[in-house]
């Protein structure tokens, strides 16, 4: 046994003897230069928008937020649908007009990827249905179509930032059925509103940057074709109808005029058919891109 403790002491001891000679070695030698930090992604530095990074990001911050109990359940939300009017600072209109381009790089800061949350029935996994929105309010008001809300098979709607921040929805501020309008309140603040403009005359240029089929921060430019009415939920109402294109996704995306300040807001498209044989229809013509007009949005904020 004597043996055997003696020589683990002097195993110790050379063992230290070994790292001192080591470390007088490593003194002598030149430093290992120091990690660079990530250099930026090239293709968004370039303005290439990854769409498919954009869908992973959201289901993954997703699943991070349910997690730790910081979502609201759907059947919650839809539930607070019948608030009617809400309390918000807004952002002052600018009226200074602006290049396409450079509207569309003030503005995609404050449109928003409206994800929807569902559970897959094929795979039993989470997914992701996106919609669009737009910020309102530094604290986190932000504004989306009644209809995106109104969905019992989500499970819960969360919101993502032009910069990949992913928040959650935390309550309905305010809403209309029939004016397909809701007012939502995220666990963010600091964000970048967007203006509620003036009322924009027929023929005027128009934009909506918006996410039609999966194809994130699509930017789309028409005018303004006419003012109507539509039939929703037994209520004849106002109707902004524009010739800009979009398609599903565009839900809740804002309408600009040329000032980069909202003047309505996407919500649904009427495709026109010359043969409708009981509903079999053919030859498609022309599609109307129906939006709610911006004043419907103030119906819901208290002044």
């Amino acid at each position: 046994m004597a043996r055997d403790s003696r020589f683990r002491s002097l195993g110790a001891l050379g063992i230290l003897a070994t790292l001192a000679l080591a470390s007088a070695l490593a003194s002598l030698a030149p430093a290992a230069p120091k990690a660079e930090a990530p250099k930026p992604d090239a293709a968004a530095k370039a303005g290439v928008i990854d769409d498919l990074k954009i869908i992973r990001t959201l289901e993954s911050q997703a699943a991070r937020l349910m997690d730790g109990n910081q979502t609201t359940p759907m059947a919650d939300l839809i539930s607070q649908l019948t608030r009617t009017r809400c309390d918000l600072p807004l952002a002052k209109p600018s009226g200074k007009p602006l290049a396409a381009n450079e509207l569309y790089e003030r503005s995609r800061k404050s449109v928003l990827v409206m994800g929807g949350v569902f559970k897959c029935e094929k795979c039993g996994r989470n997914h992701i249905s996106p919609a669009t929105g737009f910020v309102l309010s530094e604290s986190g008001a932000v504004v989306t179509n009644y209809h995106v809300v109104n969905n019992p098979k989500n499970l819960t709607l969360v919101a993502m930032t032009a910069d990949g921040a992913v928040h959650p929805v935390k309550s309905v501020l305010a809403a209309s059925a029939a004016h397909d309008v809701a007012i939502l309140q995220l666990d963010a603040s600091g964000l970048v509103p967007l203006a509620i403009g003036p009322r924009a005359a027929v023929g005027s240029d128009v934009f909506v940057i918006s996410h039609p089929d999966r194809r994130f921060y699509t930017l789309s430019k028409g005018i303004v074709a006419r003012y109507g009415t539509l039939m929703r939920e037994k209520q004849r109402v106002p109707m902004l109808q524009i010739t800009a294109d979009y398609a599903r996704g565009s839900s809740g995306g804002p309408v600009l005029n040329i000032a980069g300040d909202v003047v309505g807001m996407a919500s649904s498209t009427v495709s026109v058919y010359y043969d409708d044989d009981h509903g079999k229809q053919a030859n498609f013509q022309m599609a109307f891109d129906q939006c709610v007009p911006a004043e419907q949005i103030l119906e819901l904020v208290k002044k």
